[in-house]
Order: structure tokens, then sequence, then C-alpha cells
């Protein structure tokens, strides 16, 4: 069990921006490119929010305060669903890292 979903995306799991993706702001989005993957992902207004509070090393709990913060009418489920569902996605591409 200690690679499952419950566990990867705990609480106190620490994750943070990988030092090989560049991000450029417009507007409300990102754009990240991973220099060694070269791909590029395009950010919502969300994933925005989570990328930009990921400059420092942040906690899964922190990261949907962060959220709660930006949007404070979300549920806390919503935002805990959207934030595990953003580090699938970057963690995947290799733009966000884990941290021990």
């Amino acid at each position: 069990m200690e690679n499952s979903p419950e566990n990867e995306f705990a609480a106190e799991q620490l994750f943070v921006q990988a030092p090989e993706a560049d991000a450029t702001l417009a507007g409300d989005r990102a754009a990240i490119f991973h220099r060694g993957t070269r791909v590029t992902l395009t950010l919502n207004a969300t994933g925005t929010v989570l990328w930009l509070a990921l400059a420092q090393p942040r906690r899964t709990a922190e990261l949907v305060e962060a959220l709660q913060a930006a949007w404070p009418a979300l549920p806390g489920g919503v935002a805990k669903r959207d934030v595990v569902e953003f580090l699938k996605q970057v963690l995947e591409h290799g733009v966000v890292k884990k941290q021990a």
C-alpha cells in the first residue's frame, strides 16, 4: 500500500517545481517547458495558482489552502480533488518533483 494514491498525495507530502522546468506567465495562465523532454504544458488558472505556489516546496494540504485562498467558495473536497489531479499530471510530465 506504500504507493497507493492516498499515500502518494497525503496532506504532508512535499512537492516542488522541477529545476529543469521553465515557465512563462500570460495573464492567469502559465506555459511550462521541460528542457529535458522538450514538452510544453499550458495551465489553466487553477493550475497556474498551484504552479506559482510550488516555487517553494509545498505540502499537498498547503496547495489545497492556496486554491481555497484564490477561490474562497471552493469546497475543501473539490480543492483536494483538483490538487491531486494537477499533481498527477505535472508529475507525469516531470515538471514537478516529490521531495522526501
